[in-house]
């Protein structure tokens, strides 16, 4: 390997986890827009499917926009930065939202940005206990 290669393959390596996060996410768009669970989202919950870590933070968003982390109502702005505070630092995002009657709540888009500014893994579940991972935001 000369050192041209060398010099190559770690730009490369530099820049991968940016078209990942946008790949999973315009997947995870596409999986919600087409309302029906294809092999990505079945592959996303994976066999570890389950409860929520103990070491994760729980990321609840009601049908009115409401976020709780925890079980604590926090504001939507406030939401990363009350994550970047947990002790100890969590492994994961565990999230959950309520279907809304009209549609996603304004507030879901930027909820969903800061999380994944936070670059944690994020898992989707189906209640609002954490048991069942759904794989489908």
């Amino acid at each position: 390997m000369t050192c041209l290669d060398r010099s190559t393959t770690a730009r490369r390596s530099r820049r991968a986890p940016r078209p990942v996060a946008a790949a999973l996410l315009a997947a995870s768009v596409l999986v919600s827009t087409l309302g029906a669970p294809t092999a990505f989202a079945q592959r996303a919950a994976g066999p570890a499917a389950g409860p929520c870590p103990i070491g994760a933070a729980r990321v609840g968003v009601s049908a009115l926009g409401a976020v709780a982390l925890n079980g604590t109502i926090v504001p939507a702005d406030k939401l990363a930065p009350a994550i970047r505070a947990l002790q100890p630092p969590p492994t994961e995002i565990c999230y959950f939202r309520e279907p809304a009657s009209g549609g996603k709540p304004a507030a879901v888009a930027g909820i969903v940005q800061s999380l994944i500014s936070l670059k944690l893994p994020i898992s989707f579940y189906a209640d609002p206990k954490f048991t069942q991972r759904s794989g489908r935001p």
